[in-house]
């Protein structure tokens, strides 16, 4: 089930530096459909609607500025620790 930020495309306000995100369902550019099912990383914001980010394990590493239109945040992020999950 879509969040409410998928649904209606926008980006929570509270995004931050480091916050993990995804392209959202309809994103405005249709390049950008075959990277729906990535990982992005927030790395900075360059002007009032953009959005810097990295793809998440892509090698060479890919850096986007895209509008945060195109986003939501994931709502679990991801880490590359594999014991992150052990207490």
């Amino acid at each position: 089930m879509e969040s409410f930020a998928q649904a209606t495309g926008s980006l929570r306000l509270s995004v931050k530096i480091g916050d993990m995100v995804k392209l959202v369902a309809k994103p405005e550019m249709d390049w950008m459909e075959g990277y729906r099912d990535k990982t992005f990383q927030v790395l900075d914001f360059p002007t009032d609607t953009g959005v810097e980010l990295m793809m998440v394990d892509s090698r060479p590493e890919w850096v986007w500025i895209i509008s945060r239109k195109n986003l939501y945040i994931v709502e679990k992020p991801l880490t590359s620790d594999p014991f992150s999950a052990i207490v």
